[in-house]
């Protein structure tokens, strides 16, 4: 089945998905990560995560640097964030 989407074949179907080399998808991408979502947006956003779950009695929490955020199933220090 795959074989009929190989590029390297003659008459190849080609394969488009929703954002494969999406250009403009990939700069508004850019753009939103890099100016609209800043660190402090991502860092508050962190912070209302974890205020929701403290309120709500939740075993999770919200770490992360910048855009990258990871959530723990667990209440405590994490040691490794």
């Amino acid at each position: 089945m795959m074989s009929v989407f190989d590029g390297y074949r003659a008459g190849a179907m080609p394969h488009s998905g929703t954002f494969n080399n999406n250009v403009l998808s990939m700069t508004a991408g850019r753009v939103a990560m890099g100016e609209i979502f800043d660190d402090a947006a991502a860092e508050a956003l962190r912070d209302a995560l974890n205020a929701v779950c403290v309120n709500h009695g939740v075993a999770m929490q919200f770490t992360g640097i910048g855009s990258m955020m990871q959530q723990h199933f667990r209440t405590g220090a994490i040691l490794r964030p």
